[in-house]
């Protein structure tokens, strides 16, 4: 009797919200914003990081499994006002909410996602010439199935 092997979609999902962003998220200046899984030393604001990932074990049957995975996605700015952060995150949802990322690569299929919540606040010691960073955490859930 052959044995299920759980495998998580969080690497998955990574790789689909990168190539999801990438090249569509713009700046004020229609610059694109760089889209990082690791933010590099010294990178230049605006920019956007696919950070922490929750998961939970949804369900397990003999043949197949799921899971649940809450996804946090940061945007970064420090442009003076919040008309760029603002933009950025609304772009950040139009490009994900309501459009399923394709995982049949990796042998996944995004069921269900939900957008979860977004917030903005400013990190005081932010280290632009205004004192402080821009700083947008938006939260997506995304139920996942092995195909």
């Amino acid at each position: 009797m052959d044995t299920l092997v759980y495998e998580s979609a969080e690497n998955a999902l990574d790789q689909a919200i990168v190539t999801r962003l990438k090249d569509v998220i713009t700046d004020d200046n229609t610059k694109y914003v760089p889209i990082f899984t690791q933010i590099p030393k010294g990178e230049v604001f605006p920019y956007i990081k696919v950070g922490e990932k929750f998961s939970n074990d949804s369900f397990r049957t003999k043949t197949s499994y799921g899971e649940s995975v809450m996804v946090r996605i940061h945007a970064f700015s420090q442009t003076q006002g919040t008309k760029e952060i603002n933009n950025i995150t609304s772009q950040i949802k139009a490009a994900i909410g309501g459009n399923y990322l394709d995982l049949s690569a990796a042998g996944f299929n995004n069921v269900v996602m939900n957008m979860s919540q977004s917030r903005i606040f400013q990190d005081e010691a932010g280290g632009s010439d205004f004192g402080y960073t821009h700083h947008a955490v938006i939260e997506i859930e995304f139920k996942i199935q092995k195909t």
